[in-house]
């Protein structure tokens, strides 16, 4: 399985204010966004890149040379990166990367919070800055002293529970425990998002029932009497399970 995810870097205000274009504008990371990429996965070089690549181009580095790339359980993840998508010389909107990160539904937003002025330390992310009918869930990380990170979550418009659930105080030592909490929490909230979510949820619904509707009719011919669709009860079964464990997170 494979799953895309963003990734924003926040630190000084670039046009002397917060505005939502900031998101869009670093082009290097510091220290400490950089050790939190290590954390999250291992960069790749995009040329010749063998495994998921997230709609990046692994032939002629168009969106970049390198990315970031992890494995998590099943699943294949690629990050699209705002640092490491291609920079435009005087584009405030910067195309290119909305063109990546617009398109996916869960992103991380790192906020470097650990710095010397009161203005930098009370930055905050507002989801109604970014305009886009795909991205849904946000993750928002900061920096917790030298050895921990705060995370909070934070969806577009309303969509069923997903887990795992956040403690009260949402502070995690830095390391695998906590790379595998933010991933695991990704990954729930984008297919809880496709679920129930206004923008997906029609569409879903549809496909769902299109593969049904072929998965039965293949298994139903095959059956060996007119009334054993014992494949279509056997579908169904999963499928409802599999929500169930959805709704109550035990699903990565």
């Amino acid at each position: 399985q494979t799953c895309e995810n963003d990734m924003y870097c926040n630190r000084a205000p670039i046009h002397g204010k917060y505005a939502k274009e900031d998101y869009h504008m670093y082009r290097q990371e510091n220290k400490a966004y950089y050790e939190f990429l290590d954390m999250l996965g291992e960069v790749v070089e995009l040329k010749g890149f063998q495994g998921f690549r997230g709609g990046l181009d692994v032939k002629t580095n168009t969106t970049g040379q390198y990315s970031l790339y992890s494995r998590f359980r099943d699943y294949e993840v690629m990050f699209h990166v705002s640092t490491m998508l291609p920079f435009t010389e005087g584009d405030e909107q910067q195309v290119e990367r909305k063109r990546h990160i617009g398109n996916d539904i869960g992103l991380i937003v790192f906020i470097d919070s650990n710095t010397d002025t009161e203005a930098q330390s009370n930055v905050t992310f507002d989801p109604s800055w970014i305009s886009s009918n795909f991205n849904h869930i946000y993750g928002v990380v900061r920096p917790h002293g030298q050895f921990a990170y705060k995370i909070n979550f934070c969806s577009a418009e309303p969509i069923i529970p997903y887990g795992s659930d956040l403690p009260d105080q949402a502070i995690f030592p830095k390391g695998a425990e906590t790379r595998n909490f933010l991933l695991s929490k990704l990954v729930n909230g984008q297919r809880a998002a496709l679920q129930s979510a206004p923008a997906f949820a029609p569409m879903m619904k549809r496909t769902y029932s299109t593969h049904m509707q072929e998965i039965c009719g293949r298994y139903y011919a095959r059956a060996p009497g007119p009334y054993s669709p014992t494949a279509m009860m056997s579908v169904m079964r999963r499928r409802s399970n599999s929500m169930n464990c959805l709704m109550k997170g035990r699903e990565p």
